[in-house]
């Protein structure tokens, strides 16, 4: 029951999200659609910094004072740092190729900064799927891929994008959720099939047919092969000196 109604709240967030984020094959983060909260580990890092600044008070140590104002300093630079380790990073879509359904969408983003940043533990994700990570601070470019589970066919639309980070201590996570009009299309799959159990119509017949191999229902007449059967010889054909030829049955 609790799962159900988290994948509910999940679907219903995505549907809101998808209604406010504009569809842009190429986009740039920034303040306007940068978020950042603390993670688990930033709450206790807070909670800890507090209760050092309360003992601090009530038993006037100037070391505890300090220590409480370092770690208060740090959760503000992590805050700063989490922002620039986005901020104007561009991301542009890329081609994908098409897949069958059931398979694994491989969606090509490439990822794009200035001579004058660089951009480490970056994290690339659909909702529910596999997470893609990328540094950005060698190459001026880089091409990442990003997973995602073709389950119906037609044109495949890629899920809303979430680019992530907790650098550099793991205190705050910023994120920018983005909608780069990633699609591919989705073929039927194809089912495994034996086509060695099928034989064409009968010899000088104008219709063509596929049809199994059996011995229920006379169909006609083919040429005779060595190592056939001499069961299946139609006598009559060569009494006539019409050649060997062997019945055909089919189920």
């Amino acid at each position: 029951m609790a799962l159900s109604l988290r994948e509910t709240l999940s679907k219903n967030y995505q549907r809101w999200l998808a209604k406010r984020i504009p569809t842009l094959d190429q986009a740039t983060l920034n303040h306007k659609n940068i978020y950042i909260v603390p993670t688990r580990s930033g709450l206790l890092f807070v909670f800890s910094a507090g209760l050092v600044l309360i003992a601090a008070i009530n038993y006037a140590v100037s070391l505890a004072f300090a220590l409480a104002f370092l770690m208060a300093s740090l959760f503000i630079l992590s805050i700063l740092y989490s922002f620039n380790n986005l901020n104007q990073l561009t991301l542009t879509s890329r081609s994908s190729q098409d897949v069958f359904c059931g398979e694994e969408a491989c969606f090509r983003v490439q990822l794009s900064r200035t001579a004058k940043r660089s951009y480490e533990s970056l994290e690339l994700n659909f909702p529910g799927s596999t997470t893609s990570y990328v540094d950005l601070s060698i190459t001026d470019a880089e091409e990442v891929g990003i997973i995602a589970q073709a389950l119906k066919r037609g044109e495949f639309k890629a899920p809303l994008l979430r680019v992530l980070t907790r650098y550099p201590l793991g205190l705050c996570r910023a994120w920018s959720v983005l909608d780069l009009n990633m699609r591919c299309l989705v073929y039927p799959r194809p089912i495994p099939f034996a086509m060695n159990q099928f034989d064409s119509g009968s010899s000088g017949s104008s219709d063509s047919a596929i049809n199994r191999e059996g011995s229920e229902d006379f169909y006609g007449l083919r040429d005779y092969v060595p190592g056939d059967s001499l069961r299946q010889v139609a006598w009559k054909t060569v009494a006539r000196g019409q050649g060997m030829q062997l019945k055909h049955f089919v189920d």
